[in-house]
């Protein structure tokens, strides 16, 4: 017997309890991140998927349709929430999406560097309210369109597994204990609403919902196991699960393996609080508070694979220089770093904590200070250290060669994608020069000498970005200079790396010894290249333009050069100016003016009206061929529908009478009617024939000879077979005739026919 179709249950309770599920899961994520900022993003863009999504399926649109739909909020409101300076009255510029590159195309270094729990970096964000997304999308199209309990809470089990394994112990109890009931609750409800609409043969009236059996026992069951995985997850974490599925990570008690890379981590955060303390430090000399250094170059990003040991008092120096150096001490209070990295002025040769219970990290190739394994950042931590300054003249710099014996490992290598002319370059720029003291001068006094410093331009420092800022652009900050520098410097086989920390700050006070206290914010992050010399240890140099490194003019040949800082209630002594995001340095902003007539304000650079017209042109014209391909899509895949429910049908009278009262069902949804899954044939044709104002009897007979041919054994009599066809000719030619303007156009573009992508037609006319 031929069934007709029936769409699956939804109703609000359930799809409440589904966007609970998906809401409370990702909540849980609380033990993946440091810190709940990532909440409202994400879980806004979850609740907007959900509302997003079950608007389209309620409209009865597809789930292609609702997916796109979806994935466009979310993406706006990520936008709006994480770029809004990118935009022009709220609509995204390709500086909106060079960001949001730079953000993904950092998330893979973000994990790599980081443990949980994980910083809150932009990309990370962005990647989980895209799954928030996903789990909106899977959780509707499962449940309220296929139908299907188990698959609807299928994503939300694996990202719970997810967190349960690799989650801090925060929560272990609590996330799941919630996560479970709302699922409990979701399946329940879900199963009742199915039962109560599934349709009987022969009978109008309502079945008695009734509970599947198995449903209780099966959810107590997979609640004990999110629980029992969730208790164990901290275990498992740092334990034998997490050795086998990646067999890199060093077992308890082994030290662990750090990839270090500040200039993904922590720049994003700084340069959204310019003007916040990070930390303070009395230092007997102003330097440049130094946080780690990058040798690894991939192509895309920068960072550091090395392995930490205990940090003693006393701290091993693997790079020395044979040269004077002078002592530098320092104290640090960390206020709101964030971040892993504990800064000191290089090279740091002896530490000690001042905080109770704080223990120290140290990686000696890069001369890296970070926080042990019990602290998930430096925040509110004191400690004291003691380094040794070099004190580097020029003529002993140049007189030095480099020992190939001497050089450390990895420091010379390049991706094997590098374009050839980048070296073309830097021996074009270097000719004539002998040594890499004098080779590192002439790269740092090229850049300086021909390039800007330029807050605005596009992060990263990729491949792309790297020939863009080389050859064309010519202007950028700190980073951008740092490892360009670095990278040149080997292609001439000097070996380099990009520091990362802070310049001095703003002095504040004076101590009874002569030690000054330095405030340092945001502002004051840099990026700046090291060379290794053999004989002199790692040798810093500044292209970046505008600044030049406390103690570094002797054999830098460039003065302490930095913006002045903003008025301090501190003393008059000599105050370190404060610099930029990114680099060390802000230009001051120039002072308002009002637009031109035919030109509008944006962020501060003219946007003519003829721009703003031929923007608006090719956003219309654009509008309009998409939704010609759409309609012209949309009509071949309506034909193929048509094609593929007759070839069903066959010859087969009762297959066709079926075929036929689907296509009228798809010519009364422009006029918004359509069958309720409580209704028999005769009472749609009924109401339809009311609706319309046409004739009752061909509205009669069809649905008469369809019901006969859903419900009645055997063949279907000649005559009714008659009848039908008789009778869609004359409803058919009606609907057409009587279709508005408005109809019509609805009837263009409704989407129902790209359903065929999902192979819902053969599910729809499903035998038994």
């Amino acid at each position: 017997m031929t069934r007709l179709p029936h769409p699956p249950a939804g109703s609000l309770p359930g799809e409440l309890l589904a966007a609970a599920v998906t809401l409370t899961t990702l909540a849980g994520g609380v033990r993946l991140f440091d810190g709940t900022t990532f909440l409202a993003p994400v879980l806004g863009s979850a609740l907007l998927a959900h509302v997003l999504v079950a608007l389209v399926r309620r409209a009865g649109r597809g789930v292609v349709l609702g997916a796109l739909v979806g994935l466009v909020g979310v993406a706006a409101l990520q936008l709006w929430v994480h770029y809004p300076h990118t935009t022009t009255y709220g609509l995204p510029r390709r500086a909106s999406l060079e960001a949001f590159t730079a953000d993904i195309g950092g998330i893979g270094e973000v994990l790599r560097s980081s443990q949980v729990p994980l910083a809150t970096d932009t990309g990370l964000i962005v990647a989980a309210a895209a799954v928030a997304w996903l789990l909106a999308l899977l959780s509707d199209w499962a449940a309220f369109r296929v139908g299907a309990r188990g698959e609807a809470l299928a994503p939300a089990a694996i990202l719970l597994a997810v967190v349960a394994t690799f989650g801090t112990s925060g929560g272990a109890i609590l996330y799941p204990t919630i996560i479970v009931a709302c699922a409990v609750a979701f399946a329940l409800v879900h199963a009742a609403a199915r039962s109560a609409a599934r349709p009987v043969a022969g009978s109008t009236g309502h079945r008695r919902a009734h509970m599947p059996r198995g449903l209780i026992t099966g959810a107590l069951a997979i609640g004990a196991g999110a629980l029992i995985t969730s208790a164990l997850g901290p275990t498992l974490a740092d334990g034998p699960l997490r050795k086998l599925l990646d067999p890199s990570t060093p077992a308890v008690g082994e030290g662990r393996t750090v990839v270090l890379s500040p200039l993904v981590a922590v720049p994003g955060q700084l340069l959204r609080n310019p003007d916040l303390e990070l930390f303070t430090v009395w230092s007997s000399e102003r330097s440049y508070w130094r946080l780690t250094a990058l040798g690894d170059f991939d192509g895309e990003v920068w960072s550091l694979d090395e392995t930490t040991r205990a940090a003693g008092e006393s701290l091993p120096a693997l790079a020395v220089t044979s040269g004077p150096v002078r002592e530098i001490t320092q104290s640090y209070e960390i206020g709101a770093l964030a971040a892993v990295w504990l800064p000191a002025a290089y090279q740091p040769v002896e530490f000690e904590p001042l905080t109770a219970q704080f223990g120290a990290s140290y990686e000696p190739i890069s001369s890296t200070l970070l926080v042990g394994s019990g602290r998930s950042d430096s925040d509110g931590v004191a400690y004291t250290v003691r380094s040794a300054a070099p004190s580097f003249d020029p003529a002993f710099l140049g007189s030095l060669r480099n020992d190939p014996m001497d050089v450390p490992p990895g420091f010379l290598e390049l991706p094997e994608d590098l374009d050839p002319s980048l070296a073309e370059l830097a021996a074009e720029v270097t000719a004539g020069r002998d040594g890499p003291y004098e080779q590192g001068l002439s790269l740092q006094d090229w850049f300086r000498g021909g390039f800007e410093y330029d807050l605005e331009v596009a992060p990263g420092h990729s491949g792309d970005r790297l020939e863009s800022f080389l050859f064309s652009e010519r202007r950028g900050y700190c980073e951008q200079f740092a490892a360009a520098f670095a990278t040149l410097a080997r292609t001439l086989g000097l070996p380099a790396r990009v520091a990362v920390g802070f310049t001095p700050g703003v002095a504040v006070d004076t101590g009874a010894s002569g030690d000054t206290l330095y405030s340092v914010r945001g502002r004051q992050a840099h990026a700046w290249p090291e060379v290794h010399i053999s004989g002199a240890g790692w040798v810093a140099f500044e292209p970046t333009p505008g600044r030049g490194a406390p103690g570094a003019e002797a054999y830098t040949l460039i003065p302490e050069e930095q913006d002045a800082p903003p008025q301090s209630p501190g003393p008059a002594a000599t105050q370190p100016p404060s610099v930029g995001p990114g680099s060390g340095a802000e230009p001051p902003a120039p002072p308002p003016t009002a637009p031109t007539p035919g030109e509008f304000a944006d962020e501060g650079n003219g946007v003519s009206a003829a721009r703003i017209a031929t923007l608006v042109g090719f956003a219309v014209a654009a509008v309009v061929a998409a939704a010609a391909l759409y309609a012209a899509e949309t009509a071949g895949l309506r034909s193929l529908q048509r094609r593929r429910r007759r070839r069903w049908a066959g010859g087969d009278a009762g297959r066709g009478a079926v075929v036929a009262w689907e296509e009228v069902m798809d010519l009364l949804r422009p006029h918004r009617i359509r069958p309720r899954s409580s209704e028999t044939p005769i009472e749609v044709a009924q109401r339809a024939s009311r609706r319309l104002g046409s004739a009752p009897e061909p509205w009669r007979r069809l649905a008469f000879s369809v019901s006969v041919a859903a419900f009645a054994d055997g063949p279907m009599p000649a005559e009714l077979h008659r009848q039908v066809v008789a009778a869609v000719e004359l409803i058919t030619a009606d609907l057409r005739e009587s279709r508005t303007p408005v109809q019509r156009l609805r009837g263009i573009v409704d989407p129902r026919p790209w359903e065929l992508l999902l192979g819902f037609e053969r599910r729809d006319r499903s035998t038994t």
